[in-house]
C-alpha cells in the first residue's frame, strides 16, 4: 500500500494516517519519497518518513523484488 495525494493535502490528515493507519501495516506502507514533520520527546521538530522507504521480498517462484512507494 502506498500514499496517495488525497493524504498530503492536509497536514492534520497525514499526521493522522501516521501515528494511526501506517504502524498496523508495518513495512507494507510505502512512501519512497514522503516525509511528515513530527516533535522528538524534546520538543524539536524532525522530519521523517512517512512509511518504509522500500520492501524487499521474494514471489513465490523465488524471484527477489524491491517495492518502492
Amino acid at each position: 500500500m502506498a500514499i496517495g495525494n488525497h493524504e498530503l493535502y492536509i497536514y492534520a490528515n497525514t499526521y493522522d494516517m501516521y501515528p494511526n493507519f501506517v504502524p498496523k501495516l508495518g513495512e507494507c506502507y510505502l512512501s519512497s519519497n514522503i516525509n511528515i514533520t513530527v516533535y522528538d520527546k524534546n520538543n524539536n521538530s524532525v522530519s521523517v518518513p512517512v512509511g518504509s522507504r522500500y520492501r524487499m521480498f521474494k514471489t513465490l517462484k523465488g524471484r527477489q523484488v524491491m517495492a518502492l512507494g
